[in-house]
């Protein structure tokens, strides 16, 4: 696949980083445990626990936001730099579905991701139905984008 001199690895790298950036952070009471599953499956065991502690606690994502809150999550664009490290920069949107007059809040943010391709031999086939490459988070961080008003 070389259309345009798009290349296929850089295609690959795109959508697993967009496809891992979404699911880590939207936020909808009806597909979370989708979105969990996956960020944990497409996760280092490391970056994994650190996600789930987002759901722990008293301060737990699933406790604050119930299903009246729902988060989205834009993807305006995604750069790998072939090196195993990539940059996300997204919108989210956050919102109140239990308030129709509720304005909700606008955020911009970039997300650097570093991450590998493990030997999909190695993983379970049922994992492998969902992450057929072996695409795996070895650090997350986010940060909002500089020089934007939030």
């Amino acid at each position: 696949m070389d259309t345009k001199g798009v290349r296929f690895d850089e295609v690959m790298d795109k959508y697993w980083l967009a496809q891992y950036v979404r699911s880590h952070e939207t936020y909808d009471w009806y597909t979370l445990q989708k979105d969990y599953d996956t960020v944990g499956l497409l996760s280092s065991a490391r970056v994994g626990q650190e996600y789930a502690a987002l759901f722990e606690g008293k301060d737990a994502l699933d406790k604050k936001y119930s299903s009246s809150v729902r988060v989205t999550v834009e993807i305006v664009s995604v750069v790998p730099n072939g090196k195993g490290i990539g940059t996300v920069r997204f919108i989210k949107t956050t919102k109140r579905v239990d308030d129709p007059n509720s304005p909700g809040s606008v955020t911009k943010w970039v997300a650097t991701v570093a991450y590998e391709y493990r030997n999909p031999s190695l993983i379970r086939e049922s994992a492998r139905l969902v992450n057929p490459f072996g695409f795996q988070v070895l650090s997350y961080r986010v940060d909002p984008e500089m020089g934007v008003a939030q």
